[in-house]
């Protein structure tokens, strides 16, 4: 598996971890169902006509809508464990990560979303 496949899945894994409980705080259990939460509740809180798909998926990530890190020291310790940047990154290095991660993991929500490279249960 090549390095890129491997964060890939290690991302797409993350995302369905970070979603445990529906809105009526009742266990999701499944990869299927998560990616159906996911989907359903990205559609139905869009927001902004006047901007694209990866637009509105990044500022509903940026809003807090599933449970994935959002700080600058959860951020560099996610792109660490995936094999990002490494551990000794340089500031330049760690300002990049934490700049594109919300876009960077839209990409990633609407790529499970549109059922490209689901990680398997």
């Amino acid at each position: 598996m090549s390095k890129s496949t491997e964060l890939d899945q290690a991302v797409k894994r993350y995302i369905l971890e970070c979603v445990e409980l529906d809105e009526s705080e009742q266990p999701i259990l499944t990869t299927a169902e998560k990616i159906a939460y996911i989907k359903r509740r990205s559609e139905s809180e869009k927001y902004n006509p006047n901007q694209t798909d990866m637009e509105n998926m990044t500022d509903w990530l940026r809003g807090l809508a599933l449970n994935i890190a959002y700080n600058g020291h959860e951020i560099l310790a996610l792109a660490v464990e995936w094999g990002s940047i490494p551990a000794d990154a340089t500031e330049k290095q760690e300002q990049k990560i934490i700049d594109n991660y919300f876009h960077f993991m839209a990409n990633k929500t609407a790529q499970l979303i549109r059922g490209y490279h689901i990680p398997k249960d």
